[in-house]
């Protein structure tokens, strides 16, 4: 289950876009824009089957992969499943929803269940961004999926913000913060400048604060710390 957006293929329509939500059988609405680039997006129903057979997809937002335990155990001891966490840990946000309990595959016959588990375990250590999750029903799947989506259409609405607020002011041309906007380098403890003083032969008193000339002393030296 992903949520899309592609291109129109009605060339007389004034909205180019499709957005097909993984809800029901599948949402479908036409869009003036792309989806979370731009955040308030104008959205038309449209009919289900407007969704082109072989769509121009544009965003891949996020994908919820649901799975019976007879899915789950099938796409995992064949491989498949490895394919598939290594698509979705491509996308901002993904997940696997088992529509079942996890106490459920240590009950399989057909196959060792330890087999299964230890499988499970690898493929979440492999590809930690996109979480396995175990519900008890269908029912509890489908909730867990519609409010995964709906938070992840939340986040995407403040990411930009959240990470203007994280990143600093200045940076390169690479997107990376410049170098006249990292943090200075932390002023070291008395003790440090004390032990480094008696080092240099410069008198320093056992306790309490330190001249400033051995301070400026301890600053004029610190190319030559640094070789």
């Amino acid at each position: 289950m992903e949520l899309l957006i592609a291109v129109n293929p009605d060339p007389d329509s004034r909205l180019p876009y499709l957005m097909r939500l993984p809800l029901g059988g599948g949402m479908v609405f036409r869009t003036s824009g792309t989806w979370p680039r731009t955040k308030a997006l104008y959205c038309y129903p449209a009919p289900a089957d407007e969704w082109p057979a072989d769509p121009d997809i544009v965003e891949r937002v996020t994908s919820v992969e649901r799975k019976s335990p007879a899915d789950l155990v099938a796409s995992l001891t064949s491989g498949k499943l490895r394919y598939a966490l290594a698509e979705m840990a491509a996308l901002p946000r993904a997940a696997v929803v088992v529509e079942d309990r996890y106490s459920a595959i240590f009950k399989l016959d057909r196959v060792r269940p330890a087999l299964v588990a230890d499988g499970l375990a690898e493929v979440q250590v492999r590809w930690p961004n996109v979480p396995i999750v175990f519900c008890e029903t269908r029912q509890l799947a489908e909730e867990w999926t519609y409010r995964f989506l709906a938070a992840a259409r939340s986040w995407a609405e403040t990411e930009e913000a959240a990470i203007g607020r994280i990143m600093p002011a200045g940076e390169s041309a690479t997107g990376e913060p410049g170098l006249d906007q990292a943090p200075a380098a932390p002023e070291p403890s008395t003790a440090e400048v004390r032990a480094w003083a008696r080092t240099q032969g410069l008198p320093v008193p056992d306790r309490g604060r330190l001249r400033p000339a051995i301070w400026d002393a301890w600053r004029a030296a610190a190319p030559e710390r640094s070789r």
